[in-house]
């Protein structure tokens, strides 16, 4: 390779190692692909390139001779005597023409408001799901009457680096995304059987990223979103959003996502057709062979398991599979879809299962969960808490004496959860003694974290929760339901804890007053004087009260014995009643007497209560 310092091309620049370049097989000089027109995806066809000053002199460039429509190299000689291998457009096209499979076990359909996050956590998430309508999701998409491949290219730019891969070769280059999109524009029929597509597109970081919002329950189980520090460095794995755009005839091979994520996909424009295979052990011991194998690229896996379903996406629809779940996808027609992956707690077996395949086969590391590792850990931690938490509230509950005072127990930690927190805690002490030896093991343990103690608690807090659950248990078990016949002694300590002691009422004292004319005047200013009556020896007792009190602020007791003074002369009141007003601030009270004067006479009257 030349120095760095060295100009190459029709424009003097340096070489870029991100920038795609071609060497004239004349004049052996290096020209960027952009400056002589000239795509990376294409320079597979040529034989001999000539620049734009040697074909002056030597002709056009020399394209390859093709031999073969089915071989991954179209150029293989001797492809006459080979089968067909997978993503050939030969290959593609008799996929397309099998029959579909709607294996009632492979798939369910279900409206939003049954996917809940109890649905997944009683482990009835086991089949991939098909939503018809995006309603009650509670995601967002963008507009698919205005949005196309082009509006991606506006928002992302189209110099952004892209991952894509070619269908037929079923390998992976780089391309700037502007190219990508001037090659999805052509019409099929012009691309030359050139069959492209992207799927790792993750746009979190981009503008575009505001125009799509996961749904509810991918944000809700996400771990990225609960359990990864937001304030952490560095920062949380970008697998929430990818924007998938695939040519017609595009295909993705068997696979199950990495990690054992779970996934969900939504189609904006196009089809999609999706074959899938349970992960039961029979299958993933199959899936592990046949990704080892030489020959893998020349088996339909399909055909190897016992059954396998489709499910066909069209615009408009979404679709979750759930974790460890094997599927291929094909794509009948041009697409353009919105995606996203997440590990959760209720599929931690299945996900480190999927890790431990990746490991054995040797996936390459871009092809697998980024921080796999140190989100398990910081899911440690979280599940640390929650048990912690749930263990506490279950031991508050030997302290109760009353019953009735417990009225919410903690419920039981579900034991779809409870299995993978045993596992995580295994798999984390495992990596905990692998740090010694393996570097790669300790850098992914979070610096804010210290691994022993949190493998130490996890123990700790399984055991006690191992212990309440056999002494629950023992105790159901040994329950004896106690009499319950009434007796004097329980009659007697209901009636006593039946009786109500009396109340005090105490009512403020009003501001406003309201007039006969409807009218509201203020307490201070208010010169009206309220009577009050009293009945002695059947004749009217009127005396003046200067308080104000309304009629909404008395109360009438009937039936009252009382005895009244009037110039020093002792009296019983009838039975007629009398009013008698809250708050009421006499002048003052002795021995069970209350005066009242009156305004303008100025005569007393003495009241006793009896």
């Amino acid at each position: 390779m030349a120095s760095s310092k060295e100009t190459y091309c029709l424009c003097g620049q340096p070489y870029n190692i991100g920038q795609f370049m071609i060497e004239c097989d004349c004049c052996r000089e290096w020209f960027h692909g952009s400056c002589v027109d000239v795509k990376i995806y294409q320079s597979d066809d040529i034989d001999k390139y000539h620049c734009p000053k040697c074909s002056q002199t030597y002709g056009p460039s020399v394209l390859k001779i093709r031999t073969n429509n089915h071989r991954a190299d179209r150029y293989e000689l001797g492809a006459e005597s080979k089968s067909a291998q997978i993503g050939s457009p030969a290959w593609v096209r008799a996929l397309a023409a099998r029959a579909m499979r709607p294996v009632p076990a492979a798939l369910q359909r279900m409206r939003a408001y049954q996917f809940t996050e109890e649905f997944v956590r009683d482990n009835e998430f086991t089949r991939p799901i098909l939503f018809n309508t995006p309603e009650g999701l509670d995601m967002q998409m963008p507009n698919p009457a205005t949005f196309t491949v082009r509006s991606v290219l506006r928002y992302c730019g189209a110099q952004l680096e892209v991952e894509v891969i070619d269908v037929r070769r079923q390998s992976t280059l780089r391309m700037p995304l502007g190219d990508f999109v001037d090659y999805f524009e052509t019409p099929p029929e012009q691309r030359d059987e050139k069959v492209l597509n992207v799927l790792s597109l993750e746009f979190s970081d981009t503008s575009m990223a505001r125009l799509v919002e996961p749904p509810a329950m991918a944000r809700r189980l996400d771990w990225a979103e609960r359990v990864w520090p937001s304030a952490e460095r560095p920062p949380r794995p970008a697998v929430q959003r990818y924007c998938l755009i695939s040519a017609a005839g595009s295909y993705t091979d068997f696979h199950v996502d990495f990690g054992g994520t779970t996934v969900w996909y939504h189609v904006l424009h196009g089809r999609k057709i999706f074959y899938l295979i349970p992960p039961t052990a029979a299958n993933l011991a199959l899936y592990q062979q046949w990704s080892a194998s030489n020959q893998h690229n020349e088996k339909f896996f399909g055909d190897l398991v016992e059954w396998y379903g489709t499910a066909e996406l069209l615009p408009g629809q979404t679709l979750f599979i759930p974790t460890g779940w094997i599927h291929a996808v094909l794509t009948p027609e041009d697409s353009l879809v919105f995606g996203g992956n997440f590990l959760h707690s209720y599929a931690i077996e299945m996900q480190l299962q999927i890790y431990e395949i990746e490991r054995k086969v040797e996936t390459p590391i871009m092809f697998r969960y980024p921080l796999f590792e140190s989100m398990h850990w910081y899911a440690g931690a979280h599940l640390l808490t929650l048990l912690r938490r749930h263990n506490e509230e279950s031991q508050d509950e030997d302290f109760i004496i009353n019953e009735s005072q417990h009225k919410y127990p903690a419920p039981d930690l579900p034991s779809l959860l409870v299995r993978g927190i045993k596992i995580l805690t295994n798999a984390l002490k495992e990596w905990h003694a692998l740090k010694s030896t393996d570097t790669q093991k300790r850098d992914n343990i979070p610096k804010c974290l210290n691994s022993v103690q949190l493998v130490r608690e996890l123990c700790r807090e399984l055991r006690t929760l191992e212990k309440k659950t056999t002494s629950s248990s023992s105790k159901d078990k040994d329950y004896k339901p106690k009499n319950h016949s009434p007796s004097k002694s329980h009659s007697k300590k209901h009636s006593s804890q039946n009786t109500k002691k009396s109340l005090k009422l105490t009512l403020p004292k009003p501001i406003m007053h309201m007039t006969l004319n409807s009218e509201f005047k203020d307490e201070k200013h208010n010169k009206d004087i309220y009577q009050e009556t009293k009945v002695y020896n059947d004749k009217d007792i009127v005396y003046q009260n200067d308080r104000g009190y309304t009629t909404q602020d008395v109360k009438t007791y009937n039936g009252v014995q009382e005895k009244v003074y009037i110039d020093s002369k002792e009296g019983i009141l009838s039975d007629k009643g009398y009013t008698y007003a809250y708050e009421d601030q006499y002048d003052h009270e002795t021995n069970g007497y209350i005066d009242r004067h009156g305004k303008k006479s100025g005569s007393v009257l003495r009241i006793k209560l009896e």
